[in-house]
């Protein structure tokens, strides 16, 4: 019988440390912790004190600002 996938073993294939998030960002890990803890990005445990996050969800939130000069 086949079972159903579970979703705590995704892991992303590409992953950033938070040090390395924060730096992508801009920001400090405390910053990013944060945003993990209130979900606006997801955090993964890679081991008992490590947590990643997904490459792809870091450049999603980082987004050009349109202006009227850039046309």
């Amino acid at each position: 019988m086949p079972t159903a996938p579970n979703p705590a073993q995704h892991v992303p294939e590409r992953r950033a440390s938070l040090a390395d998030a924060a730096a992508y960002l801009g920001v400090n890990t405390k910053t990013v912790r944060l945003w993990i803890a209130k979900g606006h990005l997801t955090g993964y445990r890679t081991g008992p004190r490590l947590i990643q996050v997904d490459r792809d969800e870091l450049e999603k939130m980082v987004q050009r600002i349109p202006t009227a000069a850039s046309q």
